[in-house]
């Protein structure tokens, strides 16, 4: 509880403070702590008291960016005092994730190690290693509606894969955008809806936690090629777009409690 205590007070100082010199130090204090993977396995990662993912808390998510540990799990502490990491996931409880047997799960009701369609992999499928939840509150997230009538409500950060093959951040992407489909059809983004202060449950997974190639990590989410979490926190890392067939991913250690 000591070590959660005083690195959730380095971060908190991290972000409020206006010196270069001394962020740069946190930076480097930040680094140090999370160097290790054991310091993760020691902390477990219940679920977060309050708003700390990026598409919460942009100062938080420019320090997180700035330190490297974008994307990571990694202890906060809040005002009220209270502790947590927070995996900073994405999509809503309700959402429909694609297995490789064409069946439809929500994403909330999915286990550890069941296989999901992932369409640009070799064999077609991945299990799914790690499962993320984050909990919200008053928070806005996008509504993106599709040609045909399917929706997606995700975080700003949730990637899709778009009609030119470059993933990039719902945030970014334009009405009249066209996004890859399961099937590899495309259909055409006719509504991105900003929806304010949304209270609840954000949901993300990992496969393939080792592989590079961007197209590993692409799964399908409502009908619609979407980033897992690794994909999403490689995105939110080095802010531009990511080539589905060329781009490469920093593979990310994420504790297997979590």
């Amino acid at each position: 509880m000591a070590f959660r205590y005083y690195s959730g007070q380095i971060f908190n100082r991290l972000i409020q403070t206006n010196s270069p010199l001394k962020k740069t130090i946190l930076f480097s204090a930040l680094q140090l702590i999370f160097s290790t993977s054991s310091a993760f396995a020691a902390l477990g990662f219940p679920d977060c008291p309050a708003a700390h993912c990026s598409g919460n808390n942009a100062d938080i998510n420019a320090a997180c960016v700035a330190a490297g540990l974008a994307g990571k799990p990694f202890p906060l502490m809040s005002a009220d005092g209270s502790v947590c990491t927070c995996a900073c996931s994405c999509v809503t409880a309700d959402t429909g994730i694609l297995l490789d047997n064409q069946t439809i799960v929500r994403i909330d009701s999915l286990e550890r190690l069941t296989t999901a369609f992932t369409p640009h992999t070799d064999a077609g499928l991945s299990p799914v290693e790690h499962l993320l939840m984050s909990s919200v509150e008053n928070t806005g997230i996008h509504r993106i509606t599709f040609e045909g009538g399917r929706q997606l409500l995700a975080s700003p950060n949730h990637t899709l894969v778009k009609e030119n093959g470059f993933i990039d951040s719902i945030e970014n992407i334009r009405e009249g955008t066209g996004i890859l489909t399961g099937s590899n059809s495309i259909a055409k983004i006719t509504r991105n809806q900003i929806v304010k202060n949304f209270s609840g449950r954000l949901w993300n997974l990992v496969v393939r936690p080792e592989a590079q190639r961007a197209s590993d990590h692409v799964i399908v989410t409502n009908d619609i090629q979407s980033g897992d979490f690794l994909l999403q926190s490689n995105r939110d890392r080095i802010r531009q777009e990511i080539n589905l067939r060329l781009g490469l991913v920093e593979p990310l250690k994420i504790n297997k409690g979590h």
